[in-house]
């Protein structure tokens, strides 16, 4: 038993750092494609790589508020069933009532 939980922590290890590693090797892909595309376009050789960043930012932001709102919804979803869980509180975020968050 002691053994299964040692190999399931392992695998679930190896399986986070391969996740990691898929993740950062696509994003250096696009990087590397928008890169090209800013250095062949004049517009976007002026002013490219500030709006580049601005959206990229911006993405990074709204998904980790995603994430965020998504593991405050499961906690509380855990406790009241499967009804609980509704996408637009995660995709938006739920609001605050009465001093207690509708999560």
């Amino acid at each position: 038993m002691a053994n299964d939980i040692e190999q399931n922590g392992f695998i679930d290890s190896v399986t986070a750092f391969i996740k990691g590693a898929l993740v950062f090797t696509v994003s250096q892909a696009w990087n590397s494609a928008i890169q090209d595309l800013i250095e062949k376009n004049e517009f976007f050789r002026k002013y490219g790589k500030i709006v580049y960043a601005l959206i990229i930012t911006l993405i990074a932001v709204y998904a980790l508020k995603v994430i965020t709102n998504l593991r405050k919804l499961l906690e509380t979803c855990q406790n009241y069933g499967q009804d609980c869980f509704r996408w637009d509180k995660v995709l938006i975020g739920g609001r605050k009532q009465n001093s207690q968050s509708e999560y």
